[in-house]
């Protein structure tokens, strides 16, 4: 699941990963919106950084391809669960006569992601990445159902094809960072990153991007100075991009310092897009209540005088 800053959150700061909304063990839904369309990669950085509630980037990068010949039921009814059968039946009676029908494929994958049987999608889901070996974002999707399915070792490999590739790919880093700290294996988390980082033609948002990553690895592991360092060294070589600077002001937001978290935050506010500033100020701990001033008492009103005696 997708690990978000807010304003109110508190401790380390969380690993962005922005990966696929995949059912947990307690039967949390799968997506909300099948039809998002893909935003560009920096925009999508900036939504995850600021904690925006959008749909992950290997759903909205992959699932408007899975699904263009059907509309899913979005309900859990009796009623949508035999309608999503049926459509399951009928693509699967597709592929017995054409096995590589790659609408077929999306559309099966779509409703059993839909329908949270993660299981009974990683064959078709293996056999689109084979077909579509040109669409990274599918194998991203395996990996990442692979992984919530508890198969580690199939996920890892999964990513490392992909970046064998495309090394450079931020939803396979993201998603295998994620793998290697659930792991338990922070310093193959930095290895990863630190390795995209130095890869030949990396573009300078690829690179400020796989830095926030690394710095947010810092960060959980306690290493508060490197990462603060890193996100200092990021903005000083990307001086028109606010996101390292948010980055740096929400970690010393979340490390309690509040006098130097919030000068950064209003640096990022002032080389920020337009459509961002608003959020920035939201997160900022000026748009934190105030203790509200203690109210002057009020002066009992005259009473009228006592009529006088009979």
């Amino acid at each position: 699941m997708a690990s978000q800053v807010t304003a109110g959150s508190s401790g380390p700061v969380c690993f962005l990963t922005v990966g696929l909304r995949l059912p947990s063990a307690r039967g949390q839904p799968v997506v909300s919106n099948f039809n998002q369309p893909r935003p560009p990669q920096r925009q999508r950085w900036v939504d995850s950084l600021l904690g925006v509630s959008l749909v992950a980037l290997v759903v909205a990068a992959a699932l408007p391809l899975l699904l263009p010949l059907v509309r899913l039921p979005g309900g859990s009814s009796a009623r949508d669960r035999e309608l999503a059968a049926a459509q399951a039946t009928a693509f699967q009676t597709v592929l017995q006569r054409d096995p590589d029908n790659l609408s077929a494929l999306r559309s099966l994958i779509g409703v059993y992601l839909q329908q949270q049987q993660l299981q009974a999608a990683i064959a078709p889901l293996q056999r689109l990445a084979r077909l579509q070996p040109q669409q990274p974002a599918y194998r991203v999707l395996l990996a990442q159902t692979q992984a919530q399915l508890g198969d580690r070792e199939a996920a890892a490999q999964t990513y490392r094809q992909i970046l064998e590739t495309a090394p450079t790919n931020l939803e396979a880093l993201r998603g295998f960072t994620q793998l290697l700290l659930t792991q338990k294996q922070p310093t193959a988390a930095v290895d990863l990153l630190q390795k995209a980082r130095q890869t030949d033609k990396i573009t300078p948002a690829d690179q400020v991007s796989i830095d926030l990553m690394l710095a947010q690895v810092y960060a959980n592991q306690g290493q508060i100075d490197d990462a603060i360092a890193l996100y200092d060294r990021s903005a000083q070589n990307n001086g028109r991009d606010f996101r390292p600077l948010l980055a740096k002001a929400l970690l010393l937001k979340q490390q309690g310092d509040l006098q130097k978290a919030t000068p950064i935050f209003q640096e990022a506010i002032a080389i920020a897009p337009a459509q961002y500033r608003d959020q920035i100020r939201q997160l900022s701990p000026a748009s934190m209540p105030a203790t509200p001033p203690t109210q002057p008492a009020t002066k009992t009103p005259p009473t009228a005088p006592p009529p006088p005696p009979n």
